[in-house]
């Protein structure tokens, strides 16, 4: 099980990363924002059964069946068992892009992409530090991920480039903390 879910895991990491980079993707961050949510949640199942913690609901101590399946803790609920009772940025980076993934899976967003292209790159480098820390160097990401060719000129329409602190994202109630962003190099 272990395993499954560290290939799933990995999987959504890169499928996340590869839908971020593409250029014929239109919805860049909403495709890698919904990837990255699914790829942590196994990461943190995998990290569950390694060290045996039950992550599933339990109802008078019986399992929560939902579609024949038992019902597993959602990403908010995996950082709040793994960083019990300590404050994380990593964890605050998470808790912004589920916010966003909510959003985006019920309503629709302005377009976003480089107002949070700092936070999904953040998410990106907490994986792996995170992968690497539980699994080891041999699940690391980087040696399946090229550097990825950038243009330097941006668009300055405030509708595709807002600022961070933006009307726009103010008012979908996304605006990002900048303290709470954690990338480890």
């Amino acid at each position: 099980m272990k395993g499954m879910l560290l290939h799933k895991a990995r999987e959504f990491a890169l499928l996340a990363v590869s839908t971020y980079n593409n250029p014929y993707t239109e919805f860049k961050t909403y495709g890698y924002i919904v990837n990255i949510v699914i790829a942590y949640t196994a990461l943190f199942h995998a990290i569950f059964e390694k060290k045996g913690t039950n992550y599933f609901h339990l109802k008078d101590g019986k399992p929560i069946i939902i579609d024949g399946e038992e019902k597993a803790w959602e990403l908010m609920e995996c950082c709040n068992e793994y960083w019990k009772g300590v404050e994380r940025p990593e964890k605050y980076n998470l808790q912004f892009l589920i916010g966003l993934r909510n959003k985006i899976e019920h309503r629709s967003l302005p377009a976003i992409d480089l107002a949070v292209a700092g936070e999904c790159q953040s998410a990106l480098m907490n994986f792996e530090n995170l992968l690497v820390e539980e699994f080891g160097d041999s699940h690391a990401l980087c040696a399946n991920l090229a550097i990825a060719m950038q243009l330097s000129r941006v668009l300055r329409d405030p509708l595709i480039n807002p600022p961070m602190h933006s009307p726009l994202l103010r008012a979908a109630g996304l605006e990002p903390q900048p303290q709470l962003r954690s990338v480890e190099l």
